[in-house]
């Protein structure tokens, strides 16, 4: 049997063959976000805060979607936009997603209603899956501020960011 004679030139042959390996594997597998990133997206926007379900916030997104490619919705919040009650900031998510965090809007007292109407793109990994989409708040009434989310499900048959 030969001895093998490992040199610096077949260790960095080596070397760079698993790392194009390994490159090559992450451009190819399904980048989702995971329900943690979900959560740490959340803990950034409300820090300790509870976040608590509301009708005040209402999330208008189809229950079930043909292909994740456009996905439309409209987030409303009822609130009057007084100096008393107003909705300071909106964050839009959606869980097992590409891409966590959808969205993020900042609202002031002149803007009237806060209201924003867009479309996002959502993943699907397997043939047909539900993915959970939410909006959460942060509206301002008084010295207080309160965190206030609404949840949906949208069931997606042909995902837009999967592979």
């Amino acid at each position: 049997m030969m001895p093998h004679n490992f040199g610096r030139r077949h260790a960095l042959t080596m070397g760079i063959s698993a790392l194009a390996g390994v490159s090559a594997w992450s451009l190819f597998r399904p980048a989702v976000a995971q329900d943690g990133d979900a959560a740490n997206i959340l803990a950034q926007f409300a820090g300790a805060s509870l976040v608590s379900d509301d009708s005040r916030v209402i999330l208008d997104v189809p229950a079930t979607v043909a292909s994740g490619n456009v996905v439309e919705l409209t987030v409303r919040v009822d609130s009057p936009m007084t100096e008393a009650s107003y909705v300071a900031e909106l964050l839009v998510r959606a869980h097992n997603n590409a891409g966590a965090k959808v969205a993020k809007y900042d609202f002031s007292l002149p803007h009237g209603v806060p209201q924003v109407t867009t479309r996002i793109r959502l993943a699907a990994i397997s043939p047909v899956q539900a993915v959970t989409v939410s909006a959460v708040a942060k509206v301002i009434e008084g010295n207080v501020t309160n965190f206030l989310r609404a949840v949906r499900q949208v069931t997606v048959t042909a995902g837009a960011c999967d592979g």
